[in-house]
């Protein structure tokens, strides 16, 4: 009976970890004004929080990044950034290091 609840305890807490649902993330921030967007496509789709959070905090920390818009099922991005601080090419490297695999949608 103890393995039983254990179990179901651990289940009851690393399944709504990867659940699916309908979660963005931006980070908790607005695009600052002049900031341009950037759009990436990841080669896959976040399927949960937990992988939207994951891209989120990859690129969120980047010094002239200002927002960030990631859906669960939706393999484009958005990264609102200031040009002169910080490039694609460095925003799709970060991803790129962080484990996902993204290109830039022209």
């Amino acid at each position: 009976m103890r393995q039983l609840t254990t179990l179901l305890l651990l289940a009851a807490v690393l399944l709504p970890a990867c659940g699916s649902s309908s979660a963005s993330a931006s980070g908790g921030k607005q695009p600052a004004p002049g900031h341009v967007a950037t759009t990436l496509k990841l080669d896959q789709q976040p399927y949960c929080p937990s992988c939207v959070s994951r891209v989120t905090k990859a690129v969120d920390w980047l010094p002239g990044v200002s927002a960030v818009d990631v859906k669960v099922g939706d393999s484009n991005i958005k990264v609102w950034h200031d040009p002169s601080t910080v490039t694609d090419a460095k925003i799709v490297e970060v991803i790129n290091k962080a484990g996902e695999k993204a290109s830039l949608v022209p």
